[in-house]
């Protein structure tokens, strides 16, 4: 970004994130979605990376728009995160304050309706994170910055903290790079998942792009109890895209997925286990498998 207007680089792509807040499409600002309670409490964060320093608030319901509370904390306070009233409270404290929303505001017929899914189902309709909105920026004088803000899960519990409002969960940047998450809140936050992209890159000699994929396949294959696993996108003309992830036990002759590692023992002679879809492949077949769905080989 070549602006030479702009005050400071760090509050570039917190612009960004501002505009997609305003809108109702996405999980974040005015389109947040409902907790338990049938409120919205929400979350931002904003990283300077070039000064490592940053922002963040937590369970703001009455914001209009929580990355600029963000950048507030940042800039304002001695603080680095905000959480409910006390977040709140400060921001009014400050000259530059804005008048609170009313509920109303921020209240739409799509995210009641998603919340009425999970009260009465226990689950939310295909997403229960949907639509979190994030950005990273890079001046002309390659400094780099990152902005994220959500409203959370669907139907969550009143309190919850995600990982936008976590640097080094969701969010983190330094003068080397930016990154932002989206997705299940409370692993990113568990793993540290941005953290470990940013660590995998500096220590371990990864690119970037490798490194966001070291990360995430982790977190599938410590989810589903495998060694390996395939992300796989199969598009439909006329229905929504499909994506699932495949267990890479190993794969049948068809290219069905082996469904499960459970191994049963034999009681008699020799006295050994057995998986119940058969032998595990070695690591080098498994890795010749991801190459070739990557790169959608048959």
């Amino acid at each position: 970004l070549r602006s030479d207007i702009l005050p400071h680089h760090a509050i570039l792509p917190a612009h960004r994130v501002q505009a997609l807040e305003d809108c109702f499409l996405f999980n974040a600002g005015k389109g947040s979605v409902f907790n338990k309670e049938g409120k919205n409490e929400m979350e931002a964060t904003i990283v300077d990376g070039n000064g490592m320093n940053s922002g963040s608030v937590a369970c703001l319901q009455s914001v209009k728009n929580p990355v600029k509370a963000a950048r507030r904390v940042m800039e304002k306070s001695v603080h680095s995160l905000l959480v409910g009233e006390g977040a709140e409270e400060f921001l009014q404290g400050l000259e530059e304050s804005e008048k609170p929303m009313r509920a109303e505001y921020f209240q739409t017929d799509v995210r009641r309706r998603e919340l009425t899914a999970k009260l009465s189902t226990g689950n939310a309709s295909k997403n229960n994170h949907p639509q979190k909105v994030g950005a990273v920026a890079l001046d002309r004088w390659c400094r780099l910055a990152a902005a994220t803000s959500t409203g959370g899960l669907v139907g969550k519990w009143k309190g919850q903290v995600g990982d936008t409002a976590v640097v080094g969960a969701g969010i983190f940047a330094d003068d080397k790079l930016a990154v932002t998450c989206s997705g299940d809140g409370d692993v990113f936050l568990r793993h540290t998942v941005a953290q470990k992209v940013a660590s995998l890159y500096h220590h371990k000699g990864y690119s970037l792009r490798a490194a966001c994929a070291r990360a995430v396949s982790n977190l599938l294959c410590e989810r589903l109890g495998v060694q390996r696993c395939a992300l796989v996108f199969n598009p439909h003309p006329e229905q929504p895209a499909h994506i699932r992830v495949l267990p890479l036990h190993g794969l049948e002759s068809n290219w069905c997925s082996r469904p499960t590692g459970e191994e049963d023992f034999q009681p008699y002679d020799p006295g050994y286990c057995t998986s119940k879809s058969g032998p595990r492949w070695e690591d080098a077949d498994l890795d010749q498998v991801q190459a070739k769905i990557r790169n959608k080989l048959p």
